[in-house]
């Protein structure tokens, strides 16, 4: 029975550990609202804006800010209709939600429109070099030209030719330098010969020398025709199948290479492969001893060039040697036993 008494009211503590846990409740509600949401930011629970572009990126697809930027550069061919751009993704035919890649369909730099029938325009085949980089290189063989390096000049102008494939313009322009060059290196090749002539054979070489190509040397003009030497100048004679040189007599005047130009001396002595000369030089007498193949006989006679041209073989002076050889056979004299031992060597024979 209630005698008039009413229950009491809950105490003070119980009602703070409600309101406690109620907050607790609320508060992981909270924080786990905002877990998701940036989990769905990164792609962690779906397909969100930011994960969906980390996934491309990952995955080598196109996302929507490569494909803009593969539309900006990609050139317009002439004759290219509007049409439809391919899109980033393509769906599966069977319904599947999973995106695929789309078929790179960009057009080469510099595709060419074959315009041989009515409505046909089909691109010639891709070139692997485009204009700029057709100009940069075109302005390599100009300085080598400029600074009459024709083999090296050659030699950029036959790595450029593949490369110009399908290119017209391209094609006719590394043509006509082609021409430029071989021209050029013809007309050096004649010079060449009139200084082996004159008997200045080491500036003959230093012009020779210009006209190497990857290594190799072979005469195209004025030079082609001393068949005796070979067909690659610049091969390498064995040394043990060399004779032995003579050394160049005392008193001999001979002209070297010295401070930027040519100078006259006498032979002081030698020793092995190295000549002392004496120069007169600014009131006073100097001594240099220099390989003896790095000197030239003034007015060297035929039986004086086939020694040099064994000194120039066994220094592996290939293209030096044969040179030294086309002075003996210019000189109209009897090349002798050493000088046809010479040239069957350098021959290769």
């Amino acid at each position: 029975m209630n005698d008039g008494v009413t229950d009491p009211a809950p105490t003070p503590r119980r009602r703070r550990c409600r309101v406690r846990r109620g907050r607790r409740a609320l508060i992981a509600t909270i924080a786990a609202g905002a877990l998701w949401l940036a989990g769905y930011g990164v792609g962690w629970f779906g397909e969100g804006e930011r994960g969906s572009e980390l996934g491309a990126q990952s995955s080598g697809a196109r996302g929507p800010a490569s494909s803009m930027s593969s539309e900006r550069q990609t050139p317009r061919v002439e004759g290219e209709r509007d049409s439809p751009r391919p899109r980033d993704v393509a769906r599966d035919p069977k319904g599947a939600g999973t995106p695929r890649p789309a078929p790179e369909l960009a057009t080469p730099p510099l595709a060419v429109v074959n315009k041989a029938s009515q409505g046909d325009a089909r691109p010639a085949p891709t070139t692997l070099i485009d204009r700029d980089q057709l100009e940069s290189v075109l302005s390599i063989v100009q300085r080598h030209v400029r600074q009459q390096d024709f083999g090296a000049a050659a030699s950029v102008l036959a790595r450029l030719r593949p490369r110009v494939v399908g290119y017209p313009d391209g094609v006719r322009r590394v043509r006509e330098w082609s021409d430029r060059v071989r021209a050029a290196a013809d007309d050096s090749e004649q010079t060449v010969l009139e200084l082996i002539r004159s008997g200045e054979v080491l500036a003959a070489c230093q012009l020779c020398s210009r006209l190497v190509r990857d290594g190799g040397w072979r005469p195209r003009r004025a030079l082609s025709a001393y068949r005796e030497l070979g067909s690659d100048w610049s091969a390498l004679v064995s040394r043990d199948s060399l004779p032995s040189a003579a050394p160049l007599p005392r008193r001999r005047w001979v002209r070297l290479p010295w401070v930027g130009g040519w100078r006259e001396g006498v032979v002081a002595g030698a020793r092995g492969d190295l000549t002392t000369v004496r120069l007169q030089a600014g009131g006073r007498q100097q001594f240099p001893t220099l390989s003896t193949a790095s000197l030239e006989p003034v007015d060297a006679t035929a039986a004086e060039a086939v020694e040099m041209a064994v000194w120039a073989a066994k220094a592996d002076a290939a293209l030096l040697a044969r040179l030294w050889m086309v002075r003996a056979m210019t000189s109209g004299a009897d090349l002798g036993d050493r000088g046809e031992r010479m040239l069957r060597l350098l021959g290769g024979r």
